[in-house]
């Protein structure tokens, strides 16, 4: 069993995070003991001390994957703002259909620039032997953490196109005002789990008489 979790906080400064991330990691060990964690981070060391047994995957290798404009790198800068997106969408296109031949591409452009390449690598492998992407506590689904948000949401379409479930732990939603990001959560599937809870109710709680 391999899961790759994504906790928001990638340098440990967060402790809200940190520890949502810890609940996350005990919780997975229960329900499957050998199972490799690998987590998105900055911090191997952090991570080593917060929750001991993952592995920590570069997040910057994500970042790299769905940057706008790494493929064209600079042409970006001198097109009309509209060339530059139609740019941008046939570099989603790209990456979306021919994921291998656009990670060639990109990493042999990236060892070019000896820049990296090893990051983004593993963030691919990461993703290819992932059986489950989990997202831990966090606060970032929401229009002020506009660049992560889009970055999960990203992922979670990418884990989703592959056949891998996605479950979602502790989050903050909202508010969600830019019609962006409602067309980006479209795109991105259905996450396998999603928990609401309210205070700390008992087993037979109806949470239908809460939905308002």
């Amino acid at each position: 069993m391999h899961i790759l979790v994504d906790s928001g906080d990638f340098v440990g400064s967060n402790l809200g995070d940190v520890a949502m991330l810890q609940v996350a990691v005990r919780r997975l060990r229960t329900m499957w003991r050998d199972a490799s964690i690998k987590v998105l981070s900055e911090n191997r060391d952090a991570l080593a001390i917060h929750c001991p047994g993952t592995k920590a995957v570069a997040e910057s290798g994500r970042r790299a994957w769905f940057a706008d404009g790494d493929l064209f790198g600079r042409v970006h800068s001198v097109l009309p703002m509209t060339v530059s997106r139609q740019v941008f969408r046939i570099q989603d296109a790209f990456r979306q259909r021919w994921p291998r031949s656009f990670a060639w591409v990109l990493q042999a452009k990236m060892q070019m620039r000896n820049n990296g390449a090893i990051d983004l690598r593993d963030f691919l492998s990461a993703m290819d032997e992932a059986d489950l992407l989990i997202v831990s506590g966090a606060g970032g689904l929401t229009d002020h953490a506009r660049p992560w948000a889009f970055e999960i949401l990203n992922t979670i379409e990418m884990a989703t196109r592959r056949g891998v479930p996605t479950a979602l732990f502790g989050q903050g939603i909202g508010p969600i005002k830019d019609p962006e990001f409602h067309c980006n959560s479209g795109e991105s599937g259905r996450p396998f789990a999603l928990g609401i809870t309210w205070g700390s109710p008992g087993p037979d709680h109806d949470y239908r008489r809460r939905r308002n």
